[in-house]
Parts: structure tokens; C-alpha cells; sequence
């Protein structure tokens, strides 16, 4: 293949440059993750890469997530190191516990790098095989249409390690789609096959939403080289998981309970969804991320129409394209039905990812039929551009509302802080660094409480499932408090509003509303039901 030259290599750097840039200010819109409700599952995640580090096992296994963990850890590793070699040094625990939020950024920065520089590589490699920049373009563009792709740039969770993951298979399958196939069925086909099948199993390890891309095994030709490529992805997925080893009996049940009972997350009777249920969640998705609908029934009329028109001249090609166009359809709706259970944006990551594949091959196909070349260029790029108007007007509002509810919890937390003589309690998504740590460490083992303890004496937090109120350490018991508020003491509860669904919880509390934003409520505690 000829070298790419210079002036294309800084052209199709521009929209990952683009989207790295993006991913830092849409994060500086919606603030610290602490104070932006958004340290599930950050937090989480940051502590349980500490207890990698720590020799111990993660104790949170819900997506598994043991591929971010990892990760985490190594950024961890790397940055307290190089911490200490140009400044003071402190233990690993203290370094991470006392600043978090810049983990967290390292963490996300470094994901977010990856991200970009994969896909320049992935543009590169569709501009050698193609000979064309359109499609490359094509590929790129595709991630600014879709509002959960940008959303997930911008948090430290498995969301974007999917991207990445998908990005790489994308890379991986590149020449499947836009070349000629092997003719020889040597170590190509078998590379391919199994590193298709290695990021597949690091994808199901990341989370299990990445299921419907083991589709793509069905791009590659021959029984024998998918068969390497499940066994590839069976092998990847235990290696990946293999810190979590023993908690395989617990996943099982938890993943289980998930696919066999009505409700969300393994609640409710056995048995599918009520099909009102299901259509209502259907719309719920179709209103948060139309495009990927809109694309579902673009590629599907896109399969019709090209399997009926399909030219003699470079058929192939072509049928190359058909077979990746009904793998791409059978993985964008089986990816929508498992999620028409949970109605969770996040949820369709991966296949919206998968479209930038789709796309391209689409924009790549006037090369191989000439007779409807600009028929099919306006085609793909007029519903490019649908979904990047959605994408628009979805990214506006958003920022419109991150950054109003970032200006109303910092005054929220300014007129907390004018109570410096009160007793000051966090409950549930309550915006205090010291909840978003106690948090992480309920759900890492709570292995840092005496640290925490240490370094945050005086806080305290009310669990609303169990009515208790505790330190990192600690329950206290509730005739304390009574004493304490009997005795003039004043306490105040900081956290999500009593309200609506939520107005069940507070039955043991005898509160007063003090100041109240859209998502929190500052309480003055009063007194206690028995």
C-alpha cells in the first residue's frame, strides 16, 4: 500500500482532535463528578482499581467493569509515581482518598486520548483500503451523532471503555469490509479471528451490553475461523475476569436474576415484560436516541435496495457490504430489545458506535456500483447529517441543563457552608466528595474507612434503605442524635429531595426545608420517629 500522505493524516486527525476537545468541555460544563450526581459508578470504579493495586479483589462485579478496573489501576500506579517523583510522596491510599477527582480526570483524559488516537487509526486504515477520504470521514463524523457517545467521554466508566472497544474491533474488521478477501487461509484470517475475538471477550468483560456485537463473528469467513473467534472471546473474557475469579457463582446469579424476572435489575415476578411495559420503554429510547432508529430502518431499506439492484460488475464487493449491513441491522435491534427491558440510553453505547462501520461501508459504496454513485453519496451523508442536527439540538439541551445545575449546587453548597457550626449529613447522591467516598467504598469492600475516618473525623451520612445514620467506620445510634438535637445541636441533611418517589424514605425524619434546587434539598434535622 502507498504511504498516506501528510496532508490527509492531519485531515483525519481533526475530528478526533475535535472530539477530545469536546469530551474536556463538556465535562467542564457538568463539573467535578462529585458534584455533578455523576460519581456512580466513578467512584466505584476508582476504588475498586485501588484495591487491585492493594492485592485485593474488586468487590463490585455488576457490569463485570474488571477491564476498567485494570485500567484504572495502571493510571493510578502511573500517576502516584510519578507524583512522588517530583514532589512529596504519600502512601497510595492517601494520595487517591485525598484527591480523587484528579484520578478520575487522569483516568478519563488517558481513556479519552486512546479513544482519539484510534479512531485517526481507524480513519487511516478505511482511507489505505479504500482508497478514499470520504468514508474515513464518514467513520469519524458518525460518533458527534449520537448524544451517548459524547455523554460517555466524558465519565470515568465502562460506557467509554465500550467505545474504545468498539472502535478497536472496528479497526480490526476494516479490511473485511473495504478489501478484497484473503485468498489463502493462512495466519491472516486466523490473526484476525482471534484478535476479533479478543476484543470481543475484553468488550464482555468492560459490560455485558456489549453482547449484540458478537454478531461480527458471522463477518468472518468460514466455520472453523469463527469457531477460533469464539474460543478467542471465551478465552479473553476469563483472562479479563480472572481478578474476579471467585466471584463467578455470584455473577451468574446476578446476571440470571437480570434475564429471567420482569422488573429492572432482577426485581419483580418471572417472566418477560408485559408488552405495554416494553412499547413504553421502546418509546422512552426512541425519544433520548431517535438517529439510532432512524439508522436501524435506513440500513435495513439501504439491504433491500442494494440486494435488489446488486450489479453483476463487482458483486463481491458488494454482497460484501449486504452481509455487514444485516449483521449491523441484527446487532442494532437485538441491542435495542435487551434494553427495551431497562430503559437505559447507555445501554445502546455499543451499537451506536458499530454505525460509524455501517456508515462508511455505505458512503464506500458508490465505489463498487457507478450507476447510482451520487444517489447513494446524498443518501448516507443527507442522514449523517439528520443525525448530527438531532445530536445538536440533544448536546444544547444538555449543556443548557449541566450547566444550571451546576451553578445551583455550588450555591447550594455555598449556603451549606455557611452553617459551619452545624452537623452536616449526606444521604443518597447527596453532592459532597465525602458521600461520593463513602459511596465507592460501601461498594468496594469497605476497605478505606479508617482511612476516611481518619481524614474526614466529623462526617456523616444517613443510608435511606436501612434508616441508619453511620460513619465511614461506624452506625450511630439514633438516641445521639436525639440528645444532641435535645441539647441545641444543630444537624442538616444534605442530599436528593424528599420527594415524589422518594418521599417514603424520610418516614423515621423529622425535617424543615431550608433551601431546595432542582435535584437537592438542604433539611434541618429536627427530631426522630421512633
Amino acid at each position: 500500500m502507498k504511504p498516506v500522505p501528510l496532508a490527509q493524516i492531519l485531515l483525519l486527525a481533526v475530528i478526533p482532535a475535535g472530539l477530545f476537545l469536546s469530551s474536556i468541555f463538556l465535562h467542564a460544563i457538568a463539573g467535578s463528578y462529585y458534584l455533578s450526581g455523576t460519581f456512580d459508578p466513578e467512584y466505584v470504579y476508582l476504588l475498586n482499581s485501588l484495591n487491585l493495586l492493594n492485592i485485593q479483589p474488586p468487590s463490585h462485579t455488576d457490569h463485570p467493569g474488571t477491564t476498567l478496573q485494570i485500567f484504572g489501576a495502571i493510571v493510578i500506579l502511573g500517576k502516584w509515581l510519578l507524583s512522588c517523583a517530583v514532589g512529596p510522596c504519600v502512601s497510595l491510599d492517601d494520595s487517591v482518598l485525598s484527591n480523587p477527582e484528579a484520578y478520575l480526570v487522569t483516568i478519563n483524559a488517558i481513556l479519552n486520548l486512546f479513544v482519539a488516537g484510534t479512531l485517526v487509526w481507524g480513519g487511516l486504515r478505511v482511507l489505505r483500503f479504500s482508497n478514499m477520504v470520504l468514508p474515513a470521514i464518514t467513520l469519524q463524523l458518525t460518533m458527534f451523532s449520537f448524544l451517548q457517545i459524547e455523554l460517555a467521554l466524558t465519565r470515568v466508566s465502562p460506557e467509554l471503555l465500550l467505545v474504545l472497544s468498539v472502535l478497536v474491533l472496528i479497526l480490526i474488521l476494516i479490511p473485511e469490509v473495504f478489501s478484497q478477501p484473503l485468498h489463502s487461509p493462512g495466519s491472516g484470517m486466523a490473526r484476525n479471528a482471534i484478535l476479533t475475538g479478543m476484543v470481543l471477550g475484553f468488550g464482555m468483560a468492560t459490560k455485558v451490553t456489549f453482547f449484540p456485537l458478537l454478531g461480527v463473528v458471522f463477518l468472518l469467513k468460514g466455520r472453523s475461523i469463527r469457531l477460533l473467534a469464539v474460543c478467542s472471546c471465551l478465552a479473553a473474557f476469563f483472562v479479563f475476569t480472572l481478578p474476579i475469579l471467585a466471584s463467578y457463582p455470584g455473577m451468574a446469579v446476578w446476571f440470571g436474576s437480570i434475564l429471567v424476572h420482569q422488573g429492572q435489575y432482577g426485581s419483580s415476578m418471572y417472566g418477560f415484560p408485559e408488552f405495554d411495559t416494553v412499547m413504553d420503554n421502546l418509546a422512552i429510547l426512541y425519544s433520548g436516541e431517535p438517529f439510532l432508529f432512524i439508522s436501524l430502518g435506513f440500513y435495513l431499506l439501504a439491504f433491500f435496495g442494494i440486494k435488489r439492484l446488486l450489479s453483476q460488475d463487482n458483486a463481491e464487493a458488494q454482497i460484501k457490504i449486504l452481509n455487514l449491513l444485516w449483521i449491523g441491522c441484527l446487532i442494532i435491534a437485538v441491542q435495542i430489545a435487551i434494553t427495551a427491558k431497562h430503559p437505559g440510553l447507555h445501554y445502546m453505547l455499543p451499537a451506536m458506535v458499530f454505525t460509524g462501520l455501517l456508515n462508511a461501508a455505505l458512503v464506500f459504496l458508490h465505489k463498487t456500483d457507478h450507476r447510482y454513485a451520487l444517489t447513494h453519496a446524498v443518501l448516507i451523508i443527507g442522514v449523517l447529517a439528520v443525525g448530527l442536527s438531532l445530536n445538536g439540538v440533544h448536546l444544547a439541551a444538555w449543556a443548557k441543563d449541566a450547566a444550571a445545575h451546576h451553578l445551583e449546587t455550588r450555591g447550594l453548597l455555598h449556603e451549606a457552608k455557611k452553617k459551619d457550626g452545624c452537623l452536616q449529613v449526606g444521604y443518597y447522591r447527596s453532592p459532597r466528595i465525602e458521600y461520593a467516598l463513602a459511596f465507592g467504598n460501601s461498594l468496594s469492600g469497605n476497605r478505606y474507612g479508617d482511612a476516611l475516618q481518619r481524614m474526614y473525623p466529623n462526617a456523616m451520612f444517613y443510608n435511606i434503605w436501612s434508616k441508619e445514620f453511620h460513619s465511614f467506620v461506624t452506625s450511630i445510634q439514633d438516641r445521639v442524635l436525639v440528645d444532641q438535637i435535645n441539647e441545641g445541636r444543630c444537624i442538616v441533611l444534605l442530599g436528593s429531595s424528599f420527594t415524589g418517589p422518594y418521599a417514603i424514605y424520610k418516614s423515621k425524619l423529622v425535617l424543615t426545608p431550608l433551601l431546595a434546587t432542582s435535584n437537592w434539598t438542604l433539611y434541618r434535622l429536627v427530631g426522630l420517629r421512633s
